[in-house]
Formats: structure tokens, C-alpha cells, sequence
């Protein structure tokens, strides 16, 4: 869950709860319309910061990949951290946000996922550098794997929603 929307949970109950049985009902009103207001400005401003963040996620994945750097979690853990991103921008492009599916159009645009450009994967390079084993080598191609088909799902997806636009 994002910050975002914690945040908006959080100050929605306390304005129900504090002011819900108050008589001064529109003041409440009013306070909600702005705090709602407020909470949308954020919320756009962090989706949108999300997005930049895939992509430059994206260029340190690839970045590891080519010159691999540090230990083998921190290869893994940024790959995970950019797919869990990808499968939130998924789900919320599938629910029909339209936010979500502007940022999936700038990611194409960027040429974004780039380290899903890089097939075939020189393991070789990882392997020696990391000295992985086969458990090491699956994990990787695993987390490759489930990354390339979520993107390949949300491009189709995006496609052919856009096409269906143009039809109509």
C-alpha cells in the first residue's frame, strides 16, 4: 500500500470519527472537501514520482546486470523492488486508473523496462562475479521471468486498449 493511501485512510477515519455526529455538519464538509482535495494532489504527485522511480529502477537493474557490484541481494532485491512496483502499476491500470495507464505510455516512451532489453542475459558475468550456485541462477532467472511476463501482459494490455480506442 502506498504512503499515500495510508495516509488518506488514516485522516479519513479520524475526520468520520471526530466529526461524523458534530452539528456543525458543513464545517465538517468543508474540511473533508479539502482534505480530499489535498489527499488527490498527493496522491497524483507520489503515482507520478512512482513511475519516474520504475524507470530509474529500471536503469540500476540493468546497470547490476552489466556490471555487477555489491552482493547477490542487492542485485536480487532490486529486481524484486521493481517487479513488486510493475505488478502495483498493473493491477491499478487493470482496475481502470487512468494515471496508471498515462505512466505505463511514458514508460514505453522511455523504452522502459530496460533490463528486460537485455535478452540473452550473459549469466556467465554473474555467475563468476556473484559465484552463484543453481539455486542463485534460478532465483535470478525467476525474478526475470515473472518481471518479463507481467510487462508483456500490461503492454498487450495497453495496446490493445488503445487500439480499441482508435476504433471507436
Amino acid at each position: 500500500m502506498l504512503a499515500g493511501q495510508i495516509l488518506f485512510k488514516n485522516l479519513f477515519f479520524y475526520f468520520i470519527t471526530k466529526h461524523f455526529n458534530s452539528t456543525k455538519m458543513v464545517k465538517t464538509n468543508q474540511s473533508l472537501l479539502f482534505m480530499l482535495s489535498f489527499l488527490c494532489i498527493f496522491l497524483n504527485k507520489a503515482v507520478d514520482s512512482q513511475n519516474s522511480d520504475l524507470i530509474e529502477m529500471s536503469q540500476e537493474c540493468k546497470n547490476s546486470i552489466l556490471r555487477p557490484s555489491g552482493e547477490t541481494f542487492h542485485l536480487t532485491g532490486k529486481l524484486q523492488k521493481f517487479l513488486d512496483g510493475l505488478k502495483d502499476l498493473a493491477n491499478r491500470t487493470y482496475s481502470g486508473d487512468e494515471m496508471a495507464l498515462q505512466l505505463v505510455h511514458k514508460m514505453k516512451e522511455a523504452g522502459a523496462p530496460y533490463h528486460m532489453h537485455m535478452f540473452p542475459i550473459n549469466m556467465k558475468i554473474l555467475v563468476k562475479y556473484y559465484t552463484w550456485d543453481s539455486y542463485d541462477v534460478w532465483e535470478f532467472g525467476e525474478l526475470i521471468e515473472e518481471t518479463k511476463t507481467v510487462w508483456l501482459d500490461l503492454d498487450a494490455y495497453v495496446t490493445q486498449k488503445k487500439s480499441k480506442s482508435k476504433i471507436k
